[in-house]
């Protein structure tokens, strides 16, 4: 189905500053080449990578078991105040340091208290692997948290400038279309990236660009599937990249399945054999999955990086679902304004194979806000442009027949009651449209969303048949109805049925006296010549109604 997925937010689009600076560290490395801090290196204490470390702050604590005040990634600073004599009692201390997630250990020499590193502690942090330094005699502890600072504000700062010069590149490269976009966030993160849809894609997939899928254009339907090799698993689309590997690594499938299990606000990572970090992640944070970014790359992704691709994930969205929706939606309203392709052929090439449903929503209770009753956001709320909004307020839209009962009642806390119709192939959702006309009926009367099921009688009885027992059964009311205007029979049996015969609620729905509802039933009866007392009777009027054109 076509779709265009929502603007949103900066704030959306990549973790706020605040967050970034959060994850900001400085390897263990900064603090050891200071020459103002003249620190020294136990050497036996380094395993392998312990100078690229992080170190998130630089910390004073003299307690004997600090551990459970630590937070991890600390330089964690001590003169030894109470550092314990006995050797076991020493290892213990350093394994529960290197338990909690420090960094490294600073011991500063103070003498009287201790002249020179007490070998207890030098052993115990090379048996642990835990790096020790040593802050000579004149650096106060001050001046070893002050260049931590120092050097911390200034990563900070490189990490700012980093994601805004790449939110405004990306944001250039949006303006030249789906390729330039995926380029340009391949480049600033150093990596390839291809943008992936589930299983869905449309005639046109052309090669060009820098990577494998550069030049493949968004999908516009759910027919075809991918071509053996290109996707990193059983209905996985490339539609656009940069210096995309081919094929996709093994590795890719697994990951993208995570993504799109997931819900909520979700990505997946995970690092190959050969040391290439992926991120998969949705093109906007709370995305259906129906697109995602693969990003892979030789380092690991820090705060900046992973900001950078939420940026450039989220720009892949919005360039790809606008390129789709423009050429779909502009190809099928020329084929109708020149009267070469008819509306059934042009639901089917918009929608594509499968099954789809019609929503309608009315207002519920205080009914919804400005934005909720506006067309932007119900296409983003639903994933579809395909939404017409009434000046009721209501609105009707077509989504995947998938959509559930769920989905709905999430609209409901935003003032909307929602109803779907029966799952009709693209070229018979004209006709479900008095289905769902009933359906609101019911829905109001219960005061929460219906879902029409795919399977029960109502499925049973193909279009055609129904809307023909439907004509013959209400043709005396549609007669009637065309001499007396004044008098909508049809509309009035449809409420009443779906309030249970209720008079006062029937009445309160169609803004009339129970009398004018009273009368107005006993007029059906007779014109129809049954018992609405009958539930039989009852039963097939329903039905009639919803299968009515």
């Amino acid at each position: 189905m076509i779709r265009l997925n929502p603007a949103y937010s900066w704030d959306e689009m990549t973790q706020s500053v605040a967050s970034v600076v959060e994850q900001v560290s400085i390897p263990l490395r900064t603090v050891v080449n200071n020459a103002q801090l003249a620190v020294e290196v136990v050497r036996e204490s380094l395993r392998q990578g312990a100078l690229d470390l992080p170190v998130r702050w630089a910390h004073v604590c003299e307690l004997r078991d600090p551990a459970q005040y630590l937070l991890g990634d600390e330089l964690l600073l001590s003169s030894g105040v109470n550092l314990p004599s006995e050797p076991g009692e020493v290892d213990r201390y350093v394994r529960r340091l290197r338990t909690a997630g420090i960094t490294a250990l600073g011991f500063g020499v103070t003498p009287p208290m201790h002249e020179v590193l007490p070998a207890t502690l030098r052993r115990a942090c090379a048996r642990h692997g835990l790096p020790l330094l040593v802050v000579p005699e004149r650096i106060p502890f001050l001046a070893v948290s002050r260049a931590v600072s120092v050097a911390l504000g200034e990563a900070t700062q490189r990490e700012q400038r980093k994601i805004v010069e790449a939110r405004e590149a990306l944001t250039r490269a949006a303006a030249d279309g789906l390729d330039e976009v995926a380029t340009e966030l391949g480049r600033r993160l150093d990596g390839w990236v291809c943008l992936v849809a589930g299983g869905t894609t449309s005639s046109g997939s052309g090669g060009g660009g820098d990577g494998a899928a550069a030049g493949a254009r968004p999908a516009a339907g759910p027919a075809t599937r991918a071509t053996a090799g290109a996707g990193a698993g059983s209905g996985e689309v490339p539609i656009a990249g940069h210096r995309v590997p081919r094929p996709l690594p093994a590795e890719a499938a697994e990951l993208l399945a995570r993504v799109r299990a997931g819900s909520g606000i979700r990505g997946a990572s995970t690092e190959l054999p050969d040391g290439t970090f992926l991120v998969a992640q949705p093109v906007y944070p709370q995305a259906t999955a129906s697109r995602l970014v693969l990003v892979g790359r030789r380092a690991r992704f820090g705060g900046a990086e992973r900001a950078i691709l939420g940026v450039g994930a989220a720009l892949l969205g919005l360039a790809g679902g606008a390129g789709s929706d423009a050429a779909v939606l502009g190809a099928a309203a020329t084929g109708l304004l020149l009267g070469g392709t008819a509306p059934a052929q042009v639901a089917a090439a918009l929608l594509g194979a499968g099954e789809y449903r019609v929503l309608a929503g009315v207002p519920y209770r205080r009914g919804p806000s400005r934005a909720a009753a506006g067309y932007h956001w119900l296409r983003a709320r639903l994933d579809t442009p395909l939404v017409e909004v009434a000046d009721g307020p209501g609105f009707t839209a077509i989504v995947p027949a998938a959509t559930g009962l769920t989905q709905l009642d999430g609209l409901r806390a935003d003032g909307w009651l929602v109803v779907g119709g029966s799952p009709v192939p693209a070229e018979l959702l004209a006709d479900a449209v008095s289905e769902v006309r009933a359906l609101s009926e019911r829905a109001i009367a219960l005061r929460r969303p219906v879902l029409a099921r795919s399977a029960g009688l109502a499925a049973m009885v193909g279009p055609a048949a129904g809307a023909d027992f439907a004509a013959r059964l209400l043709a005396p009311l549609r007669e009637l109805e065309s001499t007396r205007p004044d008098e909508p029979l049809v509309d009035t049996l449809r409420t009443w049925l779906a309030n249970h015969g209720g008079w006062d609620r029937t009445a309160a729905a169609l803004g009339v006296h129970r009398n004018s509802v009273r009368h107005r039933i006993g007029r059906v009866e007779r014109e129809l010549g049954v018992d609405l007392a009958d539930p039989e009777t009852r039963m097939e009027l329903w039905f009639a109604l919803r299968w009515a054109r």
